[in-house]
């Protein structure tokens, strides 16, 4: 099997991964919230407490729970890697690790929203014959860094742009300074070479003794 063919088996089990993670926080959230409401409708029209939540119970109860418990578990064991990366001097792994800590629980916080996106990403990637350079996760470690290197010049900007303005403005005032100086010395040479004589005898040189 070539490389591509390795990258491109990577994306598409990257993708369906996404999607079921994504797909199993939204169908835990939409059952646990479809629930919720329809127990209070049922309250709302007489019923106990106990006597609604009998009524919307099902065994697709089960869902929330599941992808509560993988979300945990997915993060945790992220961040579980990345600190063990770190201890062992890994950085770019633990920075990866960390990434997918993030996904993890960004996809827990949008309802599976971002799990979908990213399998989706993910899945058409892998269809355009993409490799795992170019799936999800690695767009957004590359905008991620982008982004960082943006911040660190900017603030390297912010504090050393104003030392690096005055060496340039001095720089220039000692160019003007010296051009001025040598300007100077070409006149007062000219000079001393020179005799005025129109004040002697109409402009005549002087006797030759």
């Amino acid at each position: 099997m070539s490389e591509n063919d390795a990258g491109g088996d990577s994306s598409w089990f990257e993708g369906i991964e996404h999607t079921v993670d994504g797909g199993l926080e939204a169908a835990g959230h939409f059952i646990e919230s479809t629930g919720e409401e329809a127990a209070h409708a049922f309250e709302a029209a007489g019923a106990t407490a106990e006597d609604a939540a009998k009524l919307v119970a099902s065994d697709a109860d089960v869902i929330p729970g599941i992808s509560e418990v993988a979300s945990v578990v997915q993060t945790g064991y992220h961040a579980g890697a990345a600190i063990g990366d770190a201890i062992s001097g890994d950085w770019d792994g633990a920075a990866d690790q960390s990434l997918s800590m993030a996904e993890s629980a960004g996809n827990a916080a949008t309802f599976g929203g971002l799990g979908l996106a990213e399998g989706a990403v993910d899945l058409v990637n892998a269809a355009a014959g993409g490799d795992e350079s170019t799936d999800s996760h690695h767009l957004l470690q590359s905008a991620l860094q982008g982004a960082g290197n943006w911040l660190g010049d900017e603030a390297y900007n912010l504090v050393h742009g104003g030392d690096s303005d005055s060496a340039d403005a001095g720089s220039a005032d000692s160019g003007s300074s010296a051009g001025g100086s040598s300007g100077g010395d070409d006149s007062s040479g000219g000079d001393a070479g020179a005799y005025d004589y129109a004040g002697v005898d109409g402009g005549a040189a002087p006797p030759m003794e």
